[in-house]
């Protein structure tokens, strides 16, 4: 009789979703809990546990074992617990965590493999590239925020700010239009200080670079609020050019055009261009000298960085 019956179906399993606590945003730096439900798509075991591993560099899990309730009947679980799971503050924003999520029987037999990936904090609203002049890299975007490396409150693996190998030299920099507290977009910090992801989106995609006659190396992008509570009808376009001139260290020029995209007169129209650095050797210092228009910023390293040349919006007319 027993030769009749056929061997018991091994049990297979489905990720069938899996949730991040608080905001569900899991941020570099930021410890979480996840939590995952399972679904049996083959076989009868009624209990399972689940090991979790990741061999992605910077991402730990304290606790990895959780179990899995699915009765005589049941096909889907919710796991007795999180898992929790740390993001290293050096992930980049944008990118993928994989996980192996292994499923075990009650004598340790390994039943199925699943394997997954969690998004790393906010994908980037649009395209980052590098300007590198003489000894100076810096990172620019299309969509209003520049730097974006490692060190920076929002690293998506640009180069920051760096000058002759020291290293990114730039935690924040962005820009910011606004009409009034309440009508503001801003592609920095918020208010309490932590991360907002910028409220412009690209018009017009960050272009390949180009050499003018000058020989400066030359990047174009156009943007817009499109993410704003309340959106502003400015288009900007971005004119971003590098010289470096044999012997010399290198310049970086951002240009900025604003168009009103309404049919009415845009009053009370605010720009400004927002950057914190962080100088090597701390104790960093500001200083500005009217006569040059120039701005410096410098540590107790002795390294300086200026920037030179600002310069007032005027209406150009219709």
């Amino acid at each position: 009789m027993l030769d009749f019956l056929s061997d018991p179906e091994t049990p297979r399993f489905r990720l069938n979703s899996y949730s991040i606590s608080g905001d569900g945003i899991a941020l570099p730096g930021e410890s979480f809990d996840l939590q995952i439900t399972l679904t049996r798509t083959t076989g009868t075991v009624e209990s399972v546990t689940a090991r979790l591993a990741s061999d992605t560099s910077g991402v730990t899990i304290p606790g990895s074992s959780v179990d899995f309730y699915f009765g005589i009947a049941g096909t889907t679980s919710l796991g007795n617990t999180t898992f929790q799971i740390h993001f290293d503050e050096t992930l980049i924003h944008g990118r993928t965590a994989p996980f192996t999520l292994s499923i075990l029987g009650g004598a340790g037999q390994v039943f199925d493999s699943l394997r997954f990936a969690v998004p790393v904090g906010y994908e980037p609203n649009g395209r980052t590239a590098d300007h590198a002049a003489g000894k100076l890299q810096f990172t620019v975007s299309d969509f209003g925020q520049y730097g974006l490396a490692a060190g920076s409150i929002y690293n998506v693996g640009g180069r920051g700010l760096s000058y002759d190998g020291s290293g990114n030299m730039l935690y924040e920099a962005g820009i910011i239009i606004g009409r009034s507290q309440m009508q503001l977009s801003s592609s920095i910090r918020g208010a309490d200080g932590s991360f907002t992801p910028s409220d412009f989106i690209p018009e017009t995609p960050l272009t390949e670079e180009r050499t003018d006659p000058s020989g400066a190396t030359i990047r174009t992008a156009r943007f817009v609020d499109g993410l704003a509570d309340i959106s502003i009808p400015v288009a900007i376009t971005q004119h971003s050019a590098d010289y470096a001139p044999a012997g010399e260290d290198g310049i970086i020029i951002m240009r900025y055009r604003l168009v009103n995209t309404s049919l009415t007169t845009l009053n009370d129209l605010f720009f400004g261009f927002f950057s914190d650095f962080d100088m090597p050797g701390g104790s960093d210092q500001t200083n500005y000298d009217p006569s040059l228009g120039l701005l410096t910023f410098y540590g107790n390293a002795g390294l300086t960085v200026g920037i030179v040349g600002y310069r007032l919006f005027r209406n150009a007319g219709p």
